[in-house]
């Protein structure tokens, strides 16, 4: 459950907001971490093509053309926190 310091405005979790699964979320903080694929699979059980399906699906949904840029986007968008 979402505290009010992770609400929007409106009431609205950020990553909701962006369309974004709790998966997609989930991979996105880890790329954003500094994980690598080799890193992300153990952890998630994700095979390497869902790995890669869930990423795509992210930049589709964040308008992102790169890792890079979704996190990037993710951070600008507060669906990442500086830790």
């Amino acid at each position: 459950m979402s505290t009010d310091s992770e609400l929007s405005p409106r009431g609205v979790a950020p990553a909701a907001r962006a369309g974004l699964s709790g998966c997609e979320l989930e991979l996105l903080s880890l790329f954003a971490a500094g994980f690598d694929m080799s890193l992300v699979r153990p952890l998630t059980g994700l095979q390497p093509s869902a790995i890669n399906g869930y990423l795509q699906s992210i930049y589709v949904k964040l308008g992102a053309c790169s890792a890079r840029q979704a996190i990037a986007l993710g951070y600008s968008r507060g669906l990442l926190r500086v830790t």
